[in-house]
């Protein structure tokens, strides 16, 4: 975990805390207080963080942890540390900061959200991390709430700005909520698996990819949907659920027809972003009810758009 200067001593930083998951931007916040205290010592921004449980036990994941790696060296930090939080959650508040922040990872500043919890029970809080960083020589950034006016799919209400909240939008189909408050569209990132092939027998071939255990699923229903593959970004009209017409077999699969795309995706791990709710998934009696029904939705997601 260590960073090695070339003398061998570890390396200065201004460490972002946090559990990050979906990169919002109230984590964009930390990070970018981060990035400017790191101008200010001329050291490295870096964010720590777990994968695993945590206090509060498993959560279902918006972004899993090589996905927000990605995300968090785009928001701009220059490292990133995902800690396997079972190794760490007997350590004490004043263990932590001492042994990982300052011994470990050379922080001489710490960065934080204004709820920040840590140490072991999360007993340890945003005051007592500026409390003990100035202990060490070092000190603390507390970063205030952010908060975002949502006016898509629940209305118009402002909301401070959090990962709960987000899979809650998402949990009620409202991808649109969501996206203001992760300050771009809901991407799920899963790799092309080998469907039934039957979207390419009814005319309607798709990609199709399985949430894997852990990771939230969206409300069941179908989404109007955008892909992009190499350079290019496709629109397209998504269905997340169990395909109740032709599968009992329970598996929530999210299975995407893409408007104008020809080729062949399997193995590969596609980025698909969900941009409206068009209606909950439903079981058709016959596999002809279920083509006229994806005829319409396709016709309604590729004349959707965001007002």
């Amino acid at each position: 975990m260590e960073q090695q200067k070339p003398d061998g001593g570890i390396t200065p930083s201004a460490v972002a805390l946090g559990n990050f998951d979906g990169v919002h931007i109230g984590h964009k916040a930390i990070i970018g207080a981060a990035k400017r205290e790191a101008g200010k010592l001329s050291c490295r921004t870096v964010a720590f963080t777990f994968y695993g449980g945590t206090k509060s036990g498993p959560t279902p994941q918006l972004t899993p942890p090589d996905y927000k790696c990605e995300l968090l060296r785009a928001a701009g930090c220059d490292d990133v540390i995902i800690a396997d939080f079972s190794a760490y959650r007997d350590f004490t508040p004043e263990r932590f900061v001492g042994e990982v922040l300052v011994g470990a990872l050379g922080c001489r500043a710490a960065v934080c959200g204004f709820n920040y919890r840590f140490g072991k029970g999360g007993s340890g809080d945003a005051e007592l991390l500026s409390k003990l960083m100035q202990e060490h020589g070092g000190y603390a950034v507390v970063v205030a709430p952010v908060k975002v006016t949502l006016s898509g799919e629940s209305g118009c209400r402002e909301v401070v700005v959090s990962s709960s909240l987000i899979r809650e939008a998402l949990a009620d189909g409202r991808p649109r909520d969501a996206a203001a408050m992760l300050g771009r569209p809901y991407t799920v990132r899963l790799p092309v698996e080998h469907g039934r092939r039957l979207g390419r027998l009814i005319g309607f071939p798709t990609i199709n990819q399985r949430f894997p255990e852990g990771m939230i699923v969206p409300k069941l229903g179908v989404y109007v949907c955008s892909c992009r593959i190499a350079d290019k970004t496709y629109r397209g009209v998504a269905n997340i659920g169990v395909r109740p017409t032709v599968d009992t077999g329970g598996t929530v699969t999210m299975e995407t027809h893409l408007f104008g795309f020809e080729g062949d995706l399997y193995g590969a791990c596609v980025e698909v972003s969900l941009l409206h709710f068009l209606r909950p998934e439903k079981k058709f009696d016959t596999i002809d009810e279920l083509r006229a029904a994806i005829e319409y939705d396709a016709r309604a997601a590729a004349e959707w758009y965001e007002e």
